[in-house]
């Protein structure tokens, strides 16, 4: 695994050193089709919107490499970005055996969270899952459940959650996230307090603003709210 990530990082590394990954893909062009070559090669075709290129590279390098967990992630990645869902969540669910660590195997739930982004209960499932394997998560982990939560209706439950992930995180997002929610929720004075202690340090307060609108609406409070979004507008 150490391997497979100083090798990502490299190519990183490359992509930075060069004006494009166009650049990178011509110099690649010029080396063996190694496992590595082919990942690097992939990576850069993604990076300008070349999904076909970037799938039947990492699939090349699969057929040398089947066990490479790096290179089944990123195949799953390269299916999420070309928006084939169902190829995306068969190569993540494939891939789970191979996984060795919490973060190889909650990357994968996370994976699969998103390509079943339009079945919500099981998306939700797969990001428990990934929460299960490292509980602190990510920022994008908390916002990925969030949503699903907010298609099911789960309202408490995502207040919890975007709590929890906000005080792990002090994330700015998530507090924004974390307010909307509470707003869904019906829960327009809670939003209130939070939005009011958040405006007062902010320099664009436009998004602010028009939060603090859609709560004061919910207050009936509707001078106020069109106040708020007049002032927004001005923005």
């Amino acid at each position: 695994m150490l391997r497979h990530l100083a090798i990502l990082t490299l190519f990183l590394g490359i992509l930075h050193a060069h004006e494009s990954p166009t650049h990178t893909i011509e110099e690649l062009n010029k080396h063996p089709q190694t496992p590595q070559t082919l990942l690097r090669r992939a990576l850069a075709y993604r990076a300008i919107h070349h999904y076909k290129q970037s799938i039947s590279d990492l699939k090349h390098a699969i057929s040398l490499q089947p066990k490479n967990i790096t290179l089944q992630l990123e195949l799953a990645r390269s299916y999420l970005a070309f928006h084939q869902l169902t190829s995306a969540l068969t190569t993540a669910t494939k891939a789970l055996p191979l996984a060795q660590s919490p973060t190889e195997r909650a990357t994968l739930h996370i994976l699969r969270a998103e390509a079943l982004l339009s079945q919500p209960t099981l998306s939700l499932n797969a990001c428990q899952k990934a929460f299960q394997e490292i509980p602190q998560g990510k920022i994008e982990w908390f916002l990925l459940r969030s949503e699903n939560q907010r298609a099911l209706g789960l309202h408490n439950k995502r207040i919890a959650d975007l709590k929890h992930g906000y005080n792990l995180h002090h994330s700015a997002v998530l507090k924004s996230h974390l307010i909307d929610a509470l707003i869904d929720a019906s829960d327009f004075q809670s939003a209130l307090t939070l939005i009011n202690s958040t405006l007062s340090n902010r320099r664009w307060k436009s998004n602010y603003l028009i939060k603090r609108a859609r709560a004061l609406q919910g207050l009936h409070r509707p001078k106020e709210a069109k106040a708020d979004l007049l002032s927004a507008l001005d923005e």
